[in-house]
């Protein structure tokens, strides 16, 4: 199949940004695909590098276990499906006694029906057993169940309290509420208290509100039984550029957007030219005039549009305005105040060259202009040798945060909205 449009992740640069991290316990997020970039090829890349990784849901956790049947797996969303978590050793998220009150009931009810199934082929086996141990069973006696054959999945289900510490979205707020929750896992062995954690909302904006979360977190894990001793894990935006090395040690840090960004852009874009215009003063670009050429203007065709990631707002367009004026002639115009107006229309073309989002083609900027298609975008060539074939850079990182600037947004939308999927993908 022929594809003009590359999708490239590049290895070395995502095990660099690992390893440019001042702590070697990491939970690396890669919920939301690996933040736009596959789930699969990222963990295959970072397998037996991490202590854990990190996604939203069980959909994904599952993706990585087709890939990868050992590493360690966290549900940092609201999931409360034991049988898939126990059968696949992912460790769940709790954000509320309420909720591990439902999974503790869930699991018990799951207990009994295995007992009754373990009971069920165990007097089906009848050469396995002796007559001894099928009398004690009657008697009530205990028996190891694992001497049979056929063995039923007892596995412990593992839980990662979350605490809400001050983003109010999810987790437990309070120390009573903590304490409840304590006291299920005490009496349930079929329960492990795996870890406990917080997510810190205002790194970026509000140290003094990041310091007031943490230290209720703290204060939190104070009241956990020490022979519990729990993962303790932290993360939410620039935590890791905010804590020194002696407090990240104390902690397993979860972090994402490092990973796939600093210092190195993992993820690389490239197409090529499909077409050239030659056009002329006022022609017309794209949906809508979406750019009008104030001069002869050189426009390429790149096939790559918002169905892909490349978001309308990235380009730049022309903005009309009405001219009116007075006028002798009676054609076209309209009569006002016993006066006939003549309407025509002015476009304007402001050039912002600190806003503007260009492509890279033969080494030269080439500015994306009119209205992004869903399958195709524009470029102005006007002042750049180029041919239908030539290779186009797209995205390489260094744009990322003024395409998210220019999208009034950030830059974790703006890669999690690439889609890969009508691209080559490719790992280098």
């Amino acid at each position: 199949m022929e594809y003009f449009s590359k999708f490239i992740i590049n290895k070395k640069a995502l095990l660099s940004n690992l390893n440019n991290l001042p702590t070697k316990n990491i939970c690396a997020m890669v919920k939301a695909d690996a933040y736009g970039h596959n789930i699969e090829t990222v963990c295959k890349i970072l397998k037996n590098k991490v202590s854990f990784f990190g996604v939203a849901n069980m959909e994904e956790a599952l993706r990585i276990r087709k890939v990868d049947k050992e590493s360690k797996i966290l549900i940092v969303g609201y999931c409360n499906d034991i049988e898939l978590a126990v059968k696949h050793n992912i460790s769940l998220t709790v954000n509320s006694f309420k909720q591990l009150e439902i999974i503790n009931k869930n699991l018990k009810n799951r207990k009994s029906y295995q007992d009754k199934k373990i009971k069920k082929q165990f007097f089906k086996k009848e050469n396995s057993f002796s007559l001894k141990a099928k009398k004690s069973i009657n008697n009530g006696e205990k028996i190891d169940y694992n001497l049979q054959t056929n063995k039923i999945d007892t596995k412990k289900l593992c839980l990662h309290i979350k605490i809400n510490s001050g983003m109010n979205r999810l987790g437990i707020s309070d120390i009573q509420e903590l304490k409840k929750c304590i006291k299920i896992f005490l009496h349930n062995k079929n329960l492990c208290f795996e870890g406990i954690y917080t997510h810190f909302s205002t790194l970026d904006c509000d140290k003094a509100f990041f310091y007031k979360q943490f230290k209720k977190f703290k204060s939190l894990i104070n009241e956990i039984p020490s022979f519990f001793n729990p993962i303790k894990h932290i993360g939410g935006g620039a935590v890791i550029e905010n804590l020194n090395k002696k407090e990240l040690d104390l902690y397993m840090v979860r972090v994402g957007y490092k990973l796939y960004t600093t210092p190195n852009s993992v993820l690389t874009i490239t197409s090529k030219i499909i077409k050239i215009h030659e056009l002329k003063y006022r022609d017309r670009v794209g949906y809508s005039n979406g750019y009008v050429c104030d001069k002869k203007t050189k426009i390429a065709v790149i096939p790559l549009g918002y169905a892909d990631g490349i978001n309308r707002l990235l380009s730049y367009k022309t903005y009309k305005t009405n001219k009116t004026y007075k006028t002798k002639s009676k054609n076209n115009c309209k009569l006002k105040n016993n006066t006939f107006i003549k309407e025509d229309n002015e476009y304007k073309n402001t050039k912002n060259f600190n806003t503007n989002i260009y492509v890279k083609i033969n080494g030269k900027k080439a500015l994306i202009v009119g209205n992004v298609c869903m399958d195709m975008f524009f470029v102005d060539v006007t002042n750049i040798k180029c041919n239908v074939f030539d290779e186009v850079i797209v995205y390489d990182g260094k744009t990322l945060n003024k395409w998210a600037l220019k999208c009034l947004t950030i830059p974790y939308e703006i890669l999690t909205s690439l889609n890969y999927e009508r691209m080559k993908f490719t790992i280098k």
